[in-house]
């Protein structure tokens, strides 16, 4: 158990990393988080604040440590979404899931349902391009090279279309592309 004094500097180094990880010096906000996270190993926001600094920091195992840590014991749809931004392009159905997560802890986020879609969408078009000019291909061949299904792309990008009109012209224009890409529509 902490001291009284040992809190109050504890609680000062907090706001302080915090400062540092607002102002975007994440290279300080890591050392202050490290030492932080060494008195309190249980302040698994600050073990996530962590990792999105790793993030920044292009220091993707550790960012992943830290968000995979973070997310068991306290799971909030940004550190999804940032442990999303940090898996590998080729981790396509762990990029989904995450997704999916943030989505199910927060529904209102436009970036979250275009992210998604845009995702298996970015997928769909390197698998058509890899095949032969105007040959179509099935969803099926395309679900079962990623492991993911391809359902909802066009409902996703028409979510974040409504929820933030800046998605509108893109996702229109991706969903439209999608859906030719197809021998049938489902």
């Amino acid at each position: 158990m902490l001291a009284q004094s040992d809190k109050k500097k504890l609680k000062s180094l907090k706001k302080e990393a915090n400062a540092l990880f607002e102002q975007g010096d994440y290279r300080t906000a890591i050392k202050l988080f490290t030492e932080i996270i060494e008195s309190d190993n249980e302040d698994f926001e600050i073990v996530g604040k962590r990792g999105v600094c790793y993030m920044w920091t292009a220091k993707p195992k550790k960012a992943k440590t830290d968000l995979d840590l973070a997310i068991k014991h306290n799971p909030e749809a940004s550190l999804y979404f940032s442990r999303f931004a940090i898996r590998p392009y080729t981790d396509v159905k762990g990029k989904v899931e995450d997704l999916d997560e943030a989505i199910k802890l927060d529904p209102t986020v436009a970036r979250y349902h275009y992210e998604r879609a845009y995702l298996k969408y970015e997928h769909v078009k390197s698998y058509v391009e890899e095949k032969e000019p105007g040959l179509k291909i099935t969803r099926k061949e395309v679900e079962q090279k990623y492991s993911i299904t391809l359902d909802n792309i066009c409902e996703d990008f028409s979510k974040a279309a409504a929820l933030n009109i800046e998605y509108a012209e893109k996702s229109s224009m991706f969903c439209t592309s999608f859906n030719n890409a197809f021998i049938e529509s489902k």
